[in-house]
């Protein structure tokens, strides 16, 4: 084997791989391609800030396209998946409100990096209304969870979102056994 000639030798496939390294460093990124402005991680961290405090906490759903990308992809506690007008009809019929109407997210930590945003939260809130089945218990609730949130172009375009349900459950299940009804 030739020490530096051929296409097929060690050293010539380095230095394809280094010029390849050196091409994608210089191929626009997926917002770049698609004219979007880059935003700084402090920018995304306020717009994840402000769906928490104007959309949930204040229920505001007339900032959701606002905030929102139109193809948003939500990935929901274990498996479930809502996509674009599934996951914002959901928010705008304010399903959770009607359940929890005094329902309040406080901001624990916030961390983010490029377009990602990672957002833990604790929600407490009275439940007034039936939920996943649940009749109104009047029972006041507190659970956490973790979301980490992606920004594109100023919008946020999907998340992953992990929290305790079993938890809030049990709270809603104990309330229930132990007589607690009533909204």
């Amino acid at each position: 084997m030739p020490l530096l000639g051929g296409l097929n030798t060690p050293i010539f496939n380095v230095h394809r791989w280094i010029n390849s390294c050196k091409l994608l460093r210089m191929m626009p990124t997926f917002a770049e391609k698609k004219g979007v402005d880059r935003m700084s991680p402090e920018d995304n961290k306020t717009i994840v800030r402000r769906s928490f405090e104007e959309l949930f906490n204040r229920q505001n759903v007339a900032v959701v396209d606002e905030l929102m990308s139109g193809d948003f992809i939500h990935h929901g506690p274990g498996t479930r998946v809502l996509r674009g007008s599934d996951f914002l009809d959901q928010i705008r019929s304010r399903i959770i409100f009607l359940a929890f109407p005094d329902l309040h997210f406080t901001i624990e930590d916030m961390i983010a990096e490029g377009e990602k945003v990672v957002t833990r939260w604790t929600i407490r809130g009275t439940h007034r209304g039936e939920f996943m089945r649940l009749p109104p218990t009047g029972h006041q609730v507190t659970w956490s969870g973790i979301n980490i949130t992606r920004v594109v172009g100023g919008k946020m375009v999907e998340d992953w979102v992990e929290q305790d349900t079993p938890g809030l459950m049990q709270q809603l299940a104990g309330a229930l056994q132990s007589g607690q009804t009533g909204g």
